[in-house]
């Protein structure tokens, strides 16, 4: 899959974008994303949250891309977030 449309409510639209392997950027129409962190020390992004959703997290399945599990989201600087699935 080179790109993978998300639902989205509101009809913002979000996607994310083949980088390499399994990992995808993370794209909105809109221009912020909101995040959080499993600990303030480690700075590990747990999840993501883009405007309209959907609400992504680090052990959750993904229904756009065939329920695939989300293993990793990182902040790549100058691409945006990286969502890498099992």
């Amino acid at each position: 899959m080179d790109k993978i449309i998300l639902h989205s409510r509101d009809r913002i639209k979000n996607w994310l974008e083949h980088h390499e392997e399994k990992t995808y950027i993370l794209h909105s129409e809109l221009d912020h994303i909101r995040c959080g962190y499993a600990d303030d020390s480690m700075r590990e992004i747990q999840f993501v949250d883009p405007p309209g959703g959907p609400f992504m997290s680090v052990g959750s399945e993904l229904m756009e891309a065939d329920n695939a599990v989300i293993k990793s989201i990182r902040h790549i600087e100058g691409k945006g977030f990286a969502i890498t699935l099992t």
